[in-house]
Parts: structure tokens; sequence; C-alpha cells
């Protein structure tokens, strides 16, 4: 069955349950997205062609999700561990190891490290060392373990910016079909650290929080392991805007995304989301057409977002979605159906976004709710009338679709081209559910 584009202008026909037909619409348009001048640029030449795969993990992988580290395994029986940016490296890249080897793979933990104590080595020696430079060159997959960009672009580049031998090596294991799993595979890393409320009420992100990465996703694309952290899905909306990128990337927990030749395929515990900010617009274009608020900050409105699961599949270059096969049978959902399940008697409203499965929630109940919409609401702890905040107001379009599967007793969504508008608001003047 057809599937309904995310980002480009299409009209295709798509089967509706119970053997009826329909057209759905995409809207998009994509447009040109200038790079902000200041931000990192990757410290290795771009490859000349997707020759290799990065698998983007999400968190901490649990040694028991068995089909990712199988499939990571799989692409690359023999790699080497790099564990930079973790904060303990020693431990966590040994977990990686012996997770991998127990997955039939050999793997070998390189003594890389912020830390000189760590392993009793200084990284600016290792990185440059030639037997352990070798051993990358040598192996047939490099295994970044830790989720701070930050470390890891300081152990990997120069303080100019350069690459560094080891860099260089993963780049080439990369360009030979080699697999890198994790790291920073993006042209950028976003810090770790960031406070994401203050983000969003300046609208903006201190440039030293944004790090150099090794540039193997192409042009065009923001790419965070994280997205579903408290907070972060905020500062990815500023970074993106800032960054003039129109196109997001969010890896859940436990979850991995294959890129290969250009596609992507889920795999996992959580899922993945896209971004699209390629119709948004800015504040500045909101007080050009007379928008006004009751508060500064920043403000997002034409923003489309997309959820994908386990088995689902993605075209990086038609941008074009493929739900799991087990989803295409007579499983799909409007916005628009009477059978619609939400149990919400009214708005489903949801006091702090940032809470731990809010976002997830929230995009369910605009594609199976009662209503087509649903809001996140943002404001500091203790918040009283006056204070300020935001408000995400989630809701359907015309290009709304999504599928649902319990093939295996748990429910799997694929929920695409959902709206989003970000409007800076007071307590006082939110409205009740």
């Amino acid at each position: 069955m057809p599937v309904p584009s995310i980002f480009r202008i299409s009209r295709v026909l798509v089967a509706r349950p119970g053997g009826k037909s329909g057209t759905a619409t995409a809207t998009l348009l994509l447009m040109l997205a200038l790079p902000w001048p200041g931000w990192p640029r990757p410290g290795i030449p771009e490859p000349e062609s997707d020759a290799g795969t990065v698998i983007l993990v999400g968190g901490v992988l649990p040694f028991n999700q068995r089909n990712v580290w199988s499939r990571i395994v799989g692409q690359a029986p023999d790699l080497v561990i790099i564990a930079a940016a973790s904060g303990r490296p020693k431990l966590y890249g040994g977990f990686a190891r012996r997770a991998l080897e127990r997955h039939g793979a050999f793997a070998e933990l390189l003594p890389v490290a912020v830390d000189p104590a760590e392993f009793g080595v200084d990284h600016r020696r290792a990185t440059g060392d030639p037997v352990l430079v070798g051993k990358v060159r040598e192996a047939a997959g490099v295994f970044f373990v830790g989720g701070a960009p930050q470390r890891l672009a300081e152990v990997l580049f120069r303080p100019d910016g350069s690459p560094t031998p080891m860099a260089a090596a993963v780049a080439e294991v990369y360009a030979a079909g080699g697999t890198v799993v994790g790291g920073i595979p993006g042209a950028a890393g976003l810090f770790t650290g960031i406070d994401a409320l203050e983000a969003l009420t300046k609208g903006r992100i201190p440039p030293a929080r944004f790090h150099r990465g090794l540039g193997l996703m192409g042009e065009g694309w923001l790419v965070d392991q994280h997205v579903f952290t408290a907070g972060r899905f905020a500062e990815i909306l500023v970074a993106m805007r800032q960054l003039g990128l129109a196109r997001g990337l969010g890896i859940g927990t436990s979850t991995a995304a294959v890129v290969e030749g250009g596609r992507l395929e889920v795999a996992g515990a959580e899922g993945v989301l896209l971004i699209d900010l390629s119709a948004s617009r800015d504040e500045s274009e909101d007080r050009s057409r007379g928008v006004t608020g009751s508060a500064k900050g920043f403000r997002l409105a034409g923003a489309r977002l997309s959820y994908l699961e386990h088995g689902d599949g993605f075209d990086m270059a038609t941008l074009e979605v493929r739900p799991a096969a087990v989803k295409l049978d007579g499983f799909e959902i409007e916005p628009d159906e009477e059978d619609r399940q939400s149990s919400e008697p009214g708005r489903l409203v949801a006091a702090d976004l940032f809470g731990r499965g809010r976002l997830l929630r929230l995009l369910r109940e605009v594609l199976d709710g009662s209503r087509g919409e649903a809001f996140g609401l943002v404001f500091p702890e203790g918040a009283g009338d006056d204070e300020r905040g935001f408000r995400f107001r989630f809701h359907s379009l015309a290009e709304t679709v999504g599928w649902l599967s319990v093939h295996t007793g748990i429910e799997r969504y694929t929920i695409l081209n959902v709206g989003l508008e970000v409007t800076p608001v007071r307590r006082k003047d939110v409205p009740e559910p």
C-alpha cells in the first residue's frame, strides 16, 4: 500500500480499512535551510557515498534487547569500543564489550577517555597512537559508548577542529562499508547539560553547547540520541531553528535506528521521532502577520512530528515512511474516524510536558483521541499566575494518519504528520481542559 511522504509535496492513494479508498495530501514544502555560520562543521570530509552503516542507539542499551545487539553483531562481527562519551568509560565500555561478546562478536575496548586517570593514558596520545589507530582502521565496526557528545568531541578532534588520526580512521571504516554505532554521526552534537526551560525562554542555545560531529548523516539533519529524556525535545527544537536545519531525528531509549544506504529501520523497545520544520514559522514572521503573545520566548508554528516504532522504515532520500508489515493489513487510523480509542473525556493536557512518557502520550492522543488535539505545558516549578512558561499544542492535520499493531501483545504505533505549535504563555492565561 502506498504511504504518504512526510516532507515533500505528494498526492497518494491510501487504502482504507474495509476496502475503501481515499486521498491523503502531504502539503509540506521544503524550504532552503541555511546553517547558522557559527555552528561546528564536521571535522572530517563528508563521505562520497553512503557506503557504510550507522546504528544510532538511544540511551543505554540493556542486555535483554537481543534483537538490537544481534543486529549490531550481524553488521560488524568484530568491533572496537570507544567509551569516551561516558562519565565512566572503563565500566560502561566493559559492559558493552561483554554484551557484544555474548552475542558472538569479538570486541576490544580502547583506552580512550577525557580523564587520563581512567585508563592511565592521555587521550591526546591515545588518539594518535599508530597501534590503536590501526585497530580502528582494521575493525569491521566502531562502537561508541556514552551519552555526552561534548566528551567525545574533545577526544576525537583537536582544539582547532581538525580530526585526530583516530577520528579519520573511523571515517575510513565507514567509507569502506563498515559500521559506526552511536557516537556523533551527524554534523554536530548537542551538549547534554542544557536547561530546556532556559533555552525556550531565551530562544537560543549558547554556541559553546554545540560540538563537532563526524558528518556521516548528510546535510540538513540534527541527530539526537536522548530525544525522550526530560526537556530534550524542546532543546532540539530550539537548536534546529538556531542552526537553520529543517529535519531532526531523535532516538528513544533502548532503541536503535539502523541507517544503511540512506534507509532507516527502527528496532528496539521505544521509537524514533522525526521532526520537520521545513514549513515552520519563527517569531519574526508571526509579528509581521500581526500575531502577538502575552510573553516573550521561543515561538513555533507549522512544525510537524512523526513517530516510528519497531519494524518501521524511513527513506532519508525520498522522505517516505514504510510502516511495519504487521500494521498494513487493515490497521490504519485516521483522526476523523468514529472508532477512536481515547478514554479522555475532554482535551488531554499534560501539566508537565517534560515528564516521562508525556510526549508520546500526547502524540497518540492526537491520532487516536476524541478531539484531535492535545496540549503540553512547561512552567518553572511552583510558578504563580504571572509566571511565564510555554504551551505546546499538538493537533491533527489533513495529512495526519497512523497505524497500530498489537502483534506482540504491546501496542506499537506509527504516527505521521502531527502538527505542532509552541507559544509563550503566562500561567493565568492557560485555559482549563
